[in-house]
């Protein structure tokens, strides 16, 4: 099974030819399965795929609720193998961002782990506990903990960096969520039940899975697309495809994303 893995950074929108774009990348690297994040709904891009012969989750079905924001975007699979679509985890803040079906026997999920900085105003101002990341990272490891034959993959904005093998997050921005984050990422990354598929592609000479641009550290790297398992059936080989964050003309104009797609491939 050969399975793509994309954040397509299109939550504010893509434009029709930038989706052609984007969609011919995927048909290039033509994968049986693809999961994506930062999908915009109602452009038109998973029915644009759905062309090609990827079947795709609903993943507008599921309501943002309280935590409305102005960017439309979800995660969400397309499949050439035939799919069953299942529940997202309960008790999370978007459901739109956590997307599971069942291909082949397999439980595969989609997910896009907010970043915290920019729910916490809007939280406060509905009178809610500001905990986002955090709730959405524990969602996930209850998720992958919950069964065998489970694989879950995204941007998780998470772990910043790797020391001495093990990979270390982000501090959370509440001090009462620090130890609970810090324990949630140790599970999930560094875990003897859950394999981290990539983690041995993080070492400081490789190009990071994203383009961080802009802030205080603006060359910092970033291995924020990850790929975790439960399934013992089978061999994961994972491989970042840098060279589809820029357009083919390789001029640095266009980008089609932000993200470096993670290619897997399971024998």
């Amino acid at each position: 099974m050969r399975i793509l893995n994309w954040n397509i950074h299109g939550a504010s929108g893509i434009r029709p030819a930038k989706q052609a774009e984007i969609i011919a990348a995927i048909l290039h690297v033509s994968p049986d399965v693809v999961l994506l994040q930062e999908v915009p709904l109602g452009a038109g891009f998973l029915e644009r795929l759905a062309a090609h012969g990827y079947a795709t989750t609903e993943p507008a079905k599921h309501p943002i609720g309280l935590w409305e924001n102005k960017k439309k975007n979800a995660a969400a699979i397309a499949s050439r193998l035939p799919m069953t679509e299942l529940s997202p985890p309960e008790g999370l803040r978007f459901p739109r961002l956590f997307s599971v079906a069942k291909i082949g026997g397999l439980e595969i999920a989609s997910c896009h782990i907010p970043n915290a900085s920019g729910f916490n105003s809007v939280a406060k101002k509905l009178g809610l506990t500001p905990d986002i990341k955090v709730t959405h990272l524990e969602r996930a490891l209850e998720w992958l903990s919950a069964g065998q034959g489970r694989l879950l993959a995204g941007d998780f904005n998470e772990p910043d960096f790797f020391r001495d093998g093990r990979a270390i997050g982000f501090e959370a921005t509440r001090a009462t969520d620090r130890d609970r984050q810090r324990t949630i990422v140790d599970e999930l990354m560094n875990s003897d039940s859950i394999t981290h598929l990539c983690g041995h592609l993080h070492a400081k000479s490789d190009e990071p899975s994203h383009w961080i641009k802009s802030g205080p550290h603006p060359d910092r790297k970033g291995w924020f697309d990850h790929a975790l398992s439960t399934d013992k059936s089978r061999a994961w080989s994972a491989t970042y495809l840098h060279e589809l964050r820029s357009s083919r003309d390789n001029e640095g104009k266009e980008r089609y994303s932000d993200h470096s797609p993670l290619l897997l491939v399971g024998s």
